[in-house]
């Protein structure tokens, strides 16, 4: 009962430290006006899906933003020139940041992206331009502010709570039982005490507790109501966006304009500098390219599953490979596909599967290769050995690369025409010429998807509030919106009778999602709040 009554009080005094400070609007009886619905949720369908695509690659992201540090060496150096104390990037009030924490979530983010462009190392090029070193600094720095509040509310996890979390790490066990030993060696070599460990480990917890807090407001019936009607409101679509930079790529360059670029040797100098600092990402892997089939080891006898990947090996060749991998296989990415696992490099797949493939010559099936999945048998199409990058091979291309970033009067017209082509081209309903002209311009296409009021479209083409709203006021709609960025063109309809009549709204699931939503938004202005309130140093890191 005494824990109850310290859980409703903290929760109390969050709620009046909220709406002091915020004067936050989510009780009573109150609607939310549906513009306001609308402005408040662009933001939404993008923050679930990196969301969910995260969890999906980390068991929890503040812990893994950790362990990264003592897992995994340092695999990311030239990030380290920095003024002020060396293990000292930035402060929040009293609360200092790490260097060694800089490292970790910037690891984790590279680890993210890359696995986003199927394993891929990100290029100088890609980290500049996703700007995950500024993103990397937010978060921590967002990180302590949360820690401070938490601080002020009085949440504190309990010594046993620190100990529970840690002893259910994996790293830290052997046999799935804590290892003290392995705690400390491990420790060591990633240059941690055992009090630095606890102390972020309490922190973490601390940061998790007040989340918990954060979702903890209710929300009245009235607006659970609004949100499945809105949710019912559904119109057809088809959807067109592109961003005016991804022209650049197609802009003609003429060999003599290149030659005349080269001709000059301040202009070499530029080149050579931006090679050297490109020459990791244009070094070329070893890689192959490879099929599998895979029999899944979930609830099943080895002594079955051993016999039966036996028998699959003795019918599999290369002919019949990918007609047995969509008959027999069980990997959910590559059903369908004959067990196709395109082109990867080292350190891509599991050690006993990447062990075998990569001692294979192309045309070759291997014997049956156990994993934690189950039991593979690979197939190797093709073959790319290392490469390493020269400045003469790569200096014409990256000559184009400057020159066209000089040609901004080609672009507008280059965006210009593709604007009026797909204009025309949706306007009269030519699908086909459409995807035609989508395979040598940059753009992204959804067809005949479906909307609603609240979300706007579900794909990869996020709209925003207004955009919505415009389009839910006429039956018809062809609308082109234009950013200093991007261009997005929308054609909609009324959706059918019987799309509506389908439509199935779990209520209780809508309110958590929007639960979900509202406590995302009210973090997010919390923090700035915060921001506006601490005094936040931060060092030079970013060069």
């Amino acid at each position: 009962m005494e824990y109850c009554n310290e859980q409703f009080s903290r929760k109390t005094l969050f709620f009046y430290y909220f709406c002091e400070r915020f004067q936050g609007h989510f009780f009573d009886e109150m609607k939310l006006p549906e513009d306001n619905l609308q402005q408040f949720n662009q933001n939404q369908k993008a923050l679930n899906f990196m969301s969910e695509q995260f969890q999906k690659k980390t068991s929890s992201i503040l812990v893994t933003g950790l362990i990264s540090v003592i897992v995994i060496s340092f695999m990311f150096s030239g990030y380290e020139s920095m003024k002020g104390s060396p293990d000292t990037i930035a402060k929040v009030d009293d609360k200092v940041i790490k260097y060694r924490e800089f490292q970790a979530e910037f690891d984790r983010q590279l680890q993210f992206y890359s696995q986003m462009f199927g394993g891929q190392p990100l290029t100088s090029l890609q980290i500049e331009s996703f700007n995950i070193k500024s993103s990397v600094i937010n978060n921590l720095v967002n990180r302590k502010l949360i820690m401070i509040l938490s601080e002020n509310l009085g949440i504190t996890p309990s010594p046993d709570q620190i100990k529970k979390e840690i002893k259910e790490l994996p790293y830290f066990q052997t046999g799935g039982q804590f290892d003290f030993e392995k705690y400390k060696i491990m420790l060591a070599n990633a240059r941690f005490t055992p009090q630095d460990f606890e102390n972020d480990i309490s922190e973490q917890l601390r940061g998790q507790m007040l989340q918990g807090l954060m979702t903890g407001f209710p929300l009245s019936q009235n607006l659970s109501d609004d949100l499945v009607k809105f949710k019912k409101e559904i119109r057809k679509a088809h959807l067109i966006q592109f961003r005016k930079n991804a022209l650049k790529e197609t802009l003609p360059v003429s060999d003599a304009e290149v030659s005349a670029y080269l001709a000059k040797n301040e202009n070499e100098k530029k080149l050579k500098s931006m090679f050297e600092g490109r020459k990791k990402s244009l070094d070329q892997p070893e890689q192959i390219k490879a099929r599998h089939i895979l029999l899944s080891s979930k609830n099943k006898k080895e002594a079955d599953l051993k016999k039966q990947i036996d028998e699959i090996r003795k019918k599999v060749t290369v002919k019949n490979f990918v007609e047995m991998a969509n008959k027999y296989g069980e990997d959910p990415s590559g059903k369908s596909k004959g067990g196709d696992l395109g082109w990867f490099p080292h350190s891509q797949m599991v050690p006993e599967f990447e062990k075998v493939a990569f001692s294979m010559k192309p045309g070759e099936i291997s014997a049956p290769v156990k994993t934690q999945f189950g039991y593979h048998v690979i197939y190797v199409e093709d073959h790319r050995p290392a490469k390493i990058a020269t400045f003469e091979e790569n200096k014409k291309n990256l000559a184009m690369e400057f020159i066209r970033e000089g040609k901004t009067k080609e672009l507008e017209e280059a965006n210009l025409t593709l604007k009026k082509n797909l204009e025309k081209f949706l306007k009269e309903g030519k699908i086909l010429e459409i995807e035609k002209l989508q395979k040598t311009a940059h753009f992204t296409f959804e067809k005949n998807v479906t909307l609603n009021r609240f979300d706007g479209a579900m794909g990869g083409i996020t709209l925003d509030g207004p955009q919505v709203n415009d389009i839910f006021s006429a039956e018809k709609a062809e609308k082109t919106y234009e950013l200093p960025s991007q261009i997005t063109l929308i054609k909609t309809w009324t959706a059918g009778e019987k799309e509506v009549e389908t439509l199935k709204i779990d209520p209780e699931k809508e309110s958590q999602t929007l639960k979900l939503a509202l406590s995302r938004k009210l973090n997010e202005d919390l923090l700035e709040k915060l921001k506006e309130k601490s005094n936040v140093k931060i060092y030079n890191v970013m060069n």
